[in-house]
């Protein structure tokens, strides 16, 4: 079984992110993106490099981008990366972000359903 010291999942934090209008992103997630030579395997791999160039690509045209996550074998999980100008930005121009601990109920339901223990910290 693989276990998860408790300090690593301590320091990590849920984020909710506010926007104040719709936005436009490239979807990874629909079929139509074999159009555009998009499969499973771009992001189901630990080489990050063709992921990069994806987004790369889609930054100054569109303002994110979606895609299933690659440690969900049932691949129904979404994650999503939104874009912003490019370069150094002040915070003030970010959207309202909250964040939170991990809830120890999402704790426990990421174990059952990933096969993972999170333990105490030795």
């Amino acid at each position: 079984m693989i276990t998860i010291a408790e300090s690593d999942v301590s320091q990590r934090l849920l984020a909710t992110v506010e926007l104040d209008r719709p936005i436009v992103v490239a979807d990874l997630t629909n079929r139509q993106a074999l159009r555009a030579g998009v499969t499973a395997a771009l992001t189901a791999g630990a080489d990050y490099d063709e992921c990069h160039q994806v987004a790369d690509q889609a930054q100054g045209r569109l303002e994110g981008i979606r895609w299933r996550v690659r440690h969900d074998m049932e691949q129904g999980m979404i994650g999503v990366a939104l874009f912003g100008p490019a370069g150094p930005q002040s915070a003030r121009n970010w959207p309202p972000v909250t964040s939170e601990r991990i809830p120890a109920v999402l704790v426990r339901e990421a174990e059952d359903a990933f096969g993972y223990r999170v333990v105490p910290t030795p």
